[in-house]
């Protein structure tokens, strides 16, 4: 049974990676523009969290036996592995248009899904598929942790990357190493973060401590000291987190809307296939000068978001839906050939 209040996070963070990917239409060089188009970005910058957040709370729920652990991997080679598969393939085929010789291809398509699209957007699926690896395994540790160790585990991993970010920004790399590093600490912390906000008081106090750490990172930002603000800085990782908890709390009182279900529902090849359609609107909708260029980022960010989502919609529908109805028939029969020769 899907929880609409989740369903709502999930929308709201396909937006931002949307969103974040538009600001490209903004003139962030311009004196004006500067200050906004950074605050936006870290803002829609947080899509990536609330997603990691969100995969983290459903995917470490431990496993009670051997069928749990196995189902768990099957499901997530047929929902996550199966259309990264088709959708690589078909972002090789958009990169490469228009020579389609089949030595090229394959080649390309090998070439890039080992290897070359973990420095695109893609590089979230390969950081997902690898916390996922692990999750049957460290679930069962996180599910059996008391309410302090959950305050402590959290503590040390925003107290880890403040320092890092103090250390850093100094001058000097931190050799001291810590194991839940940049989103593997959000991944993981995914199904602690609500069991440390059940309360109205230490909801406010989130809510308070987001926007002081974007004022913080607004100031650093001002200082040039922009190195790690947006993916390992604790501010950056606090803001997230009110956003989420805020998310959560705002997709309980709602009353569920169609629109938002469809868009999650989608959220995942809508992520696979924006960029195809932001990279030509590149071409067509020019940054214009100063203040107004946030208006090209409006547009961009309409027909973008509208036609990714269309599309992935039809290759949900006209792809992904068969390979996955297909893998589960060739799993199956897999398995009657093994009984059968047993």
């Amino acid at each position: 049974m899907r929880l609409y209040k989740y369903d709502f996070v999930r929308a709201v963070a396909i937006m931002f990676v949307v969103a974040v990917h538009s600001l490209y239409f903004v003139n962030s060089v311009h004196e004006q523009c500067a200050y906004p188009f950074y605050a936006l970005q870290t803002i829609f910058f947080t899509g990536n969290v609330l997603f990691f957040l969100l995969s983290g709370k459903f995917n470490l729920r431990e496993k009670k036996d051997d069928a749990a652990v196995k189902k768990f991997y099957y499901n997530k080679i047929r929902n996550i592995v199966v259309p990264i598969v088709i959708f690589f393939f078909i972002r090789t085929l958009y990169d490469l248009y228009p020579d389609y010789s089949l030595g090229l291809v394959v080649k390309t398509f090998i070439k890039n899904f080992v290897y070359d699209y973990s420095h695109i957007e893609y590089w979230f699926m390969y950081t997902l598929v690898g916390f996922l690896l692990v999750a049957p395994f460290l679930s069962h540790a996180f599910a059996r942790f008391s309410k302090f160790e959950k305050k402590l585990f959290v503590g040390i991993g925003l107290g880890y990357h403040l320092v890092l970010l103090i250390v850093s920004d100094a001058g000097y790399p931190l050799g001291w190493s810590y194991l839940f590093f940049g989103f593997s600490f959000t991944f993981f912390i995914g199904g602690l973060i609500e069991d440390l906000f059940e309360t109205k008081k230490s909801r406010c106090g989130l809510a308070l401590t987001s926007v002081l750490c974007l004022l913080a990172t607004m100031v650093l930002f001002h200082f040039d000291k922009t190195g790690g603000l947006q993916d390992s800085s604790p501010f950056y990782t606090v803001l997230a987190i009110g956003i989420y908890i805020g998310l959560l709390q705002l997709g309980e009182k709602m009353k569920p809307s169609r629109a938002v279900s469809f868009i999650a529902k989608h959220s995942f090849s809508i992520y696979l296939v924006h960029m195809m359609i932001l990279i030509p609107l590149h071409s067509v909708i020019p940054v214009m000068e100063g203040p107004i260029s946030f208006l090209g980022f409006l547009g961009a960010f309409a027909i973008a978001f509208s036609l990714s989502l269309l599309l992935a919609f039809v290759l949900d529908k006209c792809v992904v839906d068969p390979a996955e109805l297909l893998f589960d028939k060739l799993f199956k029969r897999l398995l009657e050939k093994r009984k059968n020769t047993v």
